[in-house]
């Protein structure tokens, strides 16, 4: 995507483990809390912008006990307009408040009001704390119904285990600023490092979402043979089960305008399995192609517009 069709919003998170004065925790700990502390911003920052692209950058460690400090770059289509629920809080740190709760989450499932009481605190992003009570709220709300997802509980769990097998490391915690010690932490008592198994109904699940999807290959045949996008999240390949999309482009009757940058808004469908501890992606669908576009044009099909897609969430505000 052009750059002059992107806006880029920049998020410092920093993880800070407490230690006895003068200790220092094992390299090789450290450097793999770090790995899932990397984890945990990417998934999350995936699932609240899937059509952003993405950069997480270590900007330094600080001693004093030891803190990663990175900021994470979110690149935006700066012609996207308001986008919905916690989406439209880039600017606001939400990222951060997010990472930051999916890992203290760890010790105890936090309640909105604990939530609420962390975003007016000193460890969350200044933006966020100036907002009034009911903007908090919002954002509360948004993160509480996040958490129960189950997104980037993985890695998070994976800091906790890490950080208790080196017997220096004695709290865990998220603040929005370098070098300070948050305000909020999780003590060595508290890590949880095995949750609860799942059910045995709990290892398959299906989740849906519209996603803008760079096109890599199309498939000009019917059939069930997977086409290649390319998201902020890497590539992958899907069948495209809409047969009125697949017909109509195989026939001429639409014209996709097949070239290098085009961008297909769909309903992706993904099914992950629950294995080795982690969930897993099964295979990926392609429901349903709203439209394309190669910015600034869009495309119609069937009288849907792609823009209608972000037009249909600002009616939702």
């Amino acid at each position: 995507m052009p750059v002059d069709t992107l806006k880029r919003y920049e998020v410092p998170i920093s993880l800070y483990l407490g230690m006895p004065q003068g200790a220092h925790a094992d390299l090789t700990t450290v450097s793999r809390i770090g790995l899932s502390f990397t984890a945990v911003i990417a998934e999350i920052a995936q699932e609240l912008y899937p059509d952003a692209d993405v950069r997480i950058e270590a900007v330094d460690a600080t001693e004093g006990s030891f803190g990663w400090n990175t900021l994470t770059r979110i690149y935006l289509d700066a012609k996207a307009g308001i986008l919905a629920g916690a989406r439209k809080h880039p600017r606001a740190g939400f990222l951060t408040a997010y990472v930051a709760l999916r890992i203290l989450n760890n010790a105890v499932d936090w309640s909105q009001d604990q939530v609420m009481d962390w975003l007016s605190g000193k460890d969350a992003p200044t933006e966020i704390r100036a907002m009034n009570s009911a903007d908090r709220a919002a954002i509360a709300t948004d993160i509480v119904n996040k958490l129960k997802q189950g997104v980037a509980e993985q890695p998070a769990d994976a800091i906790f285990r890490e950080a208790k097998r080196d017997g220096v490391v004695e709290s865990v915690g998220v603040t929005s600023y370098r070098g300070k010690r948050p305000e909020v932490v999780v003590h060595r008592p508290s890590f949880i490092v095995n949750r609860t198994p799942l059910e045995s109904d709990e290892t398959h699940r299906t989740r849906s979402r519209v996603i803008a999807a760079t096109l890599i290959s199309p498939v000009l045949a019917p059939g069930e043979r997977r086409w290649k996008f390319k998201t902020a999240a890497g590539e992958f390949g899907a069948p495209i089960k809409d047969v009125e999309f697949i017909d109509n482009v195989l026939t001429g009757k639409i014209d996709i305008r097949l070239k290098a940058g085009l961008v297909l808004d769909v309903d992706l469908e993904t099914t992950e399995i629950f294995e080795d501890g982690a969930w897993q992606i099964e295979s990926r669908t392609v429901n349903k192609v709203y439209g394309w576009h190669d910015e600034p044009i869009q495309g119609e099909l069937s009288g849907f517009r792609a823009g209608n897609i972000q037009e249909s969430e600002q009616s939702d505000q």
